[in-house]
This record gives C-alpha cells, structure tokens and sequence, in this order.
C-alpha cells in the first residue's frame, strides 16, 4: 500500500449541522505531509492553524438583511509574532484582510490585538477591531467584552490560503480532474488537506450560508496570505 495514501478527517460545524467523516483514498504523486497544525473552535466561523512557529488564522460571517437591520459583515486574516506557548499565554497579533498575499493587504487595515491561549480556550481581543466586527456578525473581539473560543479538534493539513481568482471546483474521478458547476472567488478562505499532481483538495466554509463545501482546486488559483 506504499502507493496509496489514506486521509480521514471530520467536519464539525454545529448541532444544526451534520458531522460528517470522509476517507479519501488516493493513487501516487500525493504529497500527505502536513505543513500545519489546523485548529476548529466550538464556532465555524473562527480558524487557525499553527505553523511555522505562528499562529494564523481567519474570522468570517456575513448576515443578510432582517428586522429592519441592513445586512452585515465581519472578516479578516490573523497573524502572530513567533510564539512559546508553553512559556507565554499572551501572544501579539495583527489582523488583516486580503485577496491575495499578505504584501497585496490594505496596510491602513491592519489592526493589532492579543490572543490569549489558556489550554482550550483562546481569547481574540483588540481595542480596535476591523470595519463590521461590532455589529451581530462579530465575534466577540473587544477588549474588555472579548468572547473566548474553545478548542474542539486539532488535525494536519497543509495550510490555509485565499482564493486570488474565481475557479471552479474539481472532482477526481479516476486520475482526472473534471470541473463541476460550484465555484470560489477571489477573497474566500479554503484549508487545504491534500496535494495532487497542481491541484490541492481543500474545504470552504460559505460566510453567509453556513454551508460547507469540497473539492479540488488548482494550485495557482490561491495563495499564501500570511507572512513567513
């Protein structure tokens, strides 16, 4: 089974969603090695990963128009200094948004925070935080109110990246990548599992509707948003 590579991995949205476990089983050139360190929260709409000695992450909701309250939206990239958890809980943060790498972001966006790790429970917190991130799509970021986020699964991926041009979504059938109807845009946040010949499979998680989707998506279709 040398040529084969064996990948589980669940998703846990919440109790109005289904938790489901996919294997994929798939035939050589696959890269499995894990980059990083995925971290899920007890919301979906908060990620992390922990990788090169950082921790970065992502926050995105989006909720439509209702009650006379005009639609909303929160979103935006994390990125750490170099962290020692075992040393220091408090770690210093920048959050961010881009399209593309992290030299292509709004530098006028850029806002700094803390993230305060204890075991499970990691605290986001900022006296600023981004455009949209006080109304009912925030999370809970302000300093002094600041919500914490409970650890619920740890798993290797490869990172997290940004969609930097709108690309449809792949399905291997056989040993051949045939595109399908759905499709991501420039800005959408994806986790990419595994690594394919130029493609990698990824998930993405709809900031409006909740739904998760995967699939395969080429290589050059995202990028690295983080510093490294």
């Amino acid at each position: 089974m040398s040529n084969w590579c064996t990948v589980n991995y669940e998703i846990e949205m919440s109790t109005k969603f289904k938790l489901s476990l996919i294997t994929i089983f798939l035939s050589a050139p696959l890269s499995c090695s894990a980059a990083a360190t995925f971290i899920e929260f007890d919301t979906p709409y908060i990620f992390a990963e922990i990788a090169d000695g950082k921790i970065n992450g992502y926050y995105g909701l989006s909720l439509p128009e209702a009650g006379g309250r005009p639609s909303v939206s929160c979103e935006f990239f994390i990125t750490s200094d170099s962290l020692d958890l075992p040393k220091h809980n408090t770690v210093k943060i920048r959050t961010f948004y881009t399209e593309g790498s992290f030299d292509k972001r709004d530098g006028e966006d850029v806002l700094p925070g803390e993230l305060v790790v204890q075991g499970d429970k990691w605290t986001l917190q900022m006296d600023q935080v981004p455009d949209g991130c006080l109304s009912a799509a925030g999370g809970g970021f302000l300093k002094g109110s600041a919500v914490p986020n409970i650890v619920r699964k740890r798993t290797p991926i490869i990172g997290i990246f940004v969609i930097n041009k709108k690309i449809a979504f792949f399905d291997l059938k056989g040993n051949v990548f045939v595109e399908r109807k759905g499709f991501l845009v420039p800005g959408d946040a994806v986790i990419a599992y595994l690594q394919k010949n130029n493609f990698y499979f990824v998930r993405y998680l709809n900031t409006e509707t909740s739904a998760v989707t995967e699939g395969w998506v080429p290589t050059q279709s995202i990028s690295d948003p983080f510093p490294r």
